[in-house]
């Protein structure tokens, strides 16, 4: 062999041999970035569990609030219809004799009765009045119902409604108190 062909092949192997090394650490710079990547992608999805975790929480603490405002009033309107039964049930009872000789006795005569008078089987919606007032007993808000005395006049609109802290509860017709569900549940 002559000697230009031994440094041609000691010049391929330190080629080789320097090409191996670029490829290892090629190899080793991929392997870190790789392993980079993975480390962010397990940090994005811990992250991402982590908001959904804190959102799940969120809704059903919503839902817990919901239910407990869909359950107050439901025990609220319980306790409406409880009162207006209870105002029916005490104006629907029958006169006795003495209180039916009453208002023969109180009523005045036909003669005495002016022209004016009107008298109507329809509720008059104008004369109820529905006031809204917080009740401590409930602890919640709460409708008040009245409805002026009857009288053949028709009612002044400076008169002041009774609030809610009168004692004595509105007596109702039965139509006033149908009325009365009616604007409650619309």
């Amino acid at each position: 062999m002559r000697p230009t062909t031994k440094l041609r092949i000691r010049a391929a192997g330190a080629q080789d041999a320097a090409s191996e090394d670029t490829a290892v650490d090629k190899a080793q710079i991929r392997r870190v970035q790789v392993r980079k990547a993975q480390a962010r992608h397990r940090q994005r999805k811990a992250n991402y569990v982590k908001q959904l975790e804190m959102d799940v929480a969120r809704l059903r603490e919503m839902i817990e609030t919901a239910e407990r405002d869909s359950q107050l009033l439901l025990n609220e309107n319980r306790a409406i219809r409880a009162q207006i039964e209870a105002a029916v049930r005490s104006k629907s009872l029958p006169l006795s004799l003495d209180q039916r000789v009453s208002l023969l006795k109180d009523t005045p005569p036909p003669s005495q009765l002016s022209s004016d008078t009107r008298v109507s089987l329809q509720p008059d919606l104008d004369a109820v009045t529905v006031t809204l007032g917080f009740d401590e007993m409930l602890n919640a808000a709460r409708f008040y119902i009245s409805s002026p005395p009857p009288t053949s006049h028709p009612p002044s609109r400076q008169e002041s409604p009774p609030g809610p802290d009168t004692a004595d509860l509105p007596d109702l017709t039965p139509s006033e108190t149908q009325a009365a569900i009616n604007f409650i549940l619309a």
